[in-house]
């Protein structure tokens, strides 16, 4: 069982400008997007979260401190000083506090999510039953993608994704035309997803894309889609957003 998670929270989150400060701390009907994904995790079999920081990071980090946290999961931090960078820097960064978390010399199994995507609780239970009898065996990531366009609250601002006839990703990206799933910010990385985004950061710097450690690994046939039917989730980026979110509430309950 995977017993580490990462929330990528280093980000201003100057779209959404929220009065808490940081858009971990948001409150969607009453609870914080960190209460929510602590819980999900939870539900999953976590036992250590690492949430990476970066814009004022000491307000959110005296904030985590105070925060209640479920029993039997731990809480740590890490820095990333370059959170105007792109989201793979972060992910390094963020796999680098899991490994020392453990007394493992090399990249530890995480889930990994985005601290301003929320979803349906009952995405994850069906997740924790399905993902150890129903994940390939040679999968080295998964990503966790919806088929359901015509529920996204805001298509231009989604990632997308556009597969070919074997179900292979042909394009990946917010300007994808033509698209068959929609990224949810939900995914699971083995020890492989990890070297992927080394070996672009070596070739490329730090200007490297995750996307395309996400080609890489489906080229090599170890990246497994999975859909999540017709559970609900949300990014929750904007003013508009949140207040799409708070008008369906009923959906974070479930």
């Amino acid at each position: 069982m995977t017993k580490h998670a990462i929330i990528l929270a280093a980000g201003k989150g100057s779209r959404l400008e929220p009065q808490e400060g940081h858009k971990l701390l948001v409150e969607i009907d009453g609870r914080t997007m960190l209460q929510r994904h602590l819980a999900n995790f939870e539900a999953l079999g976590v036992t250590d979260v690492t949430i990476v920081v970066g814009w004022e990071h000491r307000v959110l980090e005296s904030a985590l401190a105070a925060a209640s946290v479920p029993e039997g999961i731990s809480l740590h931090t890490a820095i990333n000083p370059a959170f105007e960078g792109n989201l793979g820097l972060s992910v390094l960064v963020g796999a680098d506090q899991a490994m020392r978390n453990t007394s493992i010399d090399r990249p530890v199994p995480f889930w990994l999510t985005m601290s301003d995507h929320i979803y349906q609780p009952a995405l994850f239970d069906r997740l924790a039953e399905i993902f150890a009898e129903r994940r390939p065996e040679d999968a080295e990531a998964m990503l966790a993608v919806d088929g359901q366009i015509d529920e996204l609250f805001d298509v231009p601002d989604a990632t997308k994704l556009r597969v070919d006839d074997a179900g292979r990703v042909e394009e990946i990206g917010k300007r994808v035309d033509d698209f068959d799933w929609a990224d949810t910010g939900l995914f699971w990385c083995g020890e492989g997803f990890v070297e992927a985004l080394d070996e672009l950061r070596r070739q490329h710097g730090d200007g490297f894309k995750t996307a395309a450690a996400v080609h890489a690994l489906d080229r090599r046939g170890a990246l497994w889609m999975w859909d999540i039917g017709d559970a609900r989730w949300q990014d929750v980026d904007t003013p508009q957003a949140r207040r799409h979110a708070e008008e369906h509430a009923d959906w974070w309950r479930q």
